[in-house]
């Protein structure tokens, strides 16, 4: 097998894109614009002053959250097409919708419902906690759960990281064969994939002290590199 380094891997992704950020660009801000202004808007529809209210609050995101994630697939389609050097549209990030959203839900709401059994316990002793705030064990519980907690989804979403690209390059895959797909081709490749990772905060951390307006390069040149290394994998 000839995987290349990350060196490689990103000195392709900047190759992809030259000629083409215009695009890459505009999607990450209309899916940004978008999520923005509709997480906004039902936000604004609950009273978070209670527990309940809060739960709700927290169950609304999930679930806009979910649904959204056809945009961030649509986006990758993007990312995909530049891959090959086909014409990509910033209106592409629309594609799913009228491709395989049902299968992109469900792949999206499987993995949600993993990461967020990582959270039950803590979840549990949030709850807990708030009918007895004077219980101490309860805190520090709450926060070793929530850390663990993040662990395990952090692992999830690693693992399951490759799904998407796998859908959008075998539409014809159940989302079974999707999943299990995917999670063979990470395989001996989890620690490489957050390695990759990792290495964008320096510039994600710049692309923010700029107001975020750093973000319309440093997120491209990010979601362009990832798909590098899935098409890195695919093919080994």
């Amino acid at each position: 097998m000839n995987y290349r380094t990350h060196s490689e891997i990103k000195a392709a992704a900047r190759g992809r894109l030259i000629g083409r950020y215009t695009v890459a660009a505009g999607a990450f801000v209309s899916v940004e614009l978008i999520t923005f202004l509709v997480t906004r808007f039902l936000s604004g529809m609950v009273d978070r002053t209670d527990m309940m209210g809060y739960v709700l609050y927290i169950a609304i995101l999930i679930i806009s959250g979910i649904i959204l994630s056809l945009l961030m697939v649509g986006e990758l389609s993007i990312y995909m097409k530049l891959s090959s050097g086909q014409e990509a549209k910033i209106t592409d990030i629309f594609s799913v919708f009228t491709t395989h959203a049902d299968k992109a839900l469900a792949v999206e709401i499987i993995m949600s419902l993993m990461k967020l059994a990582c959270f039950v316990p803590s979840i549990i002793l949030m709850i807990s906690y708030y009918y007895m705030q004077d219980s101490d064990i309860l805190w520090w519980a709450f926060w070793i759960a929530f850390v663990l907690g993040a662990l395990g989804a952090t692992y999830v979403a690693v693992k399951y990281s490759q799904c998407f690209y796998v859908l959008l390059d075998f539409p014809e895959y159940t989302v079974k064969q999707v999943i299990r797909r995917a999670t063979k081709i990470i395989q001996g490749q989890m620690w490489k994939y957050v390695k990759l990772v990792i290495s964008f905060i320096p510039l994600g951390i710049l692309g923010f002290m700029s107001f975020g307006i750093g973000m319309i390069f440093v997120y491209p040149y990010f979601k362009m590199t990832l798909t590098e290394f899935y098409l890195d994998i695919i093919r080994n």
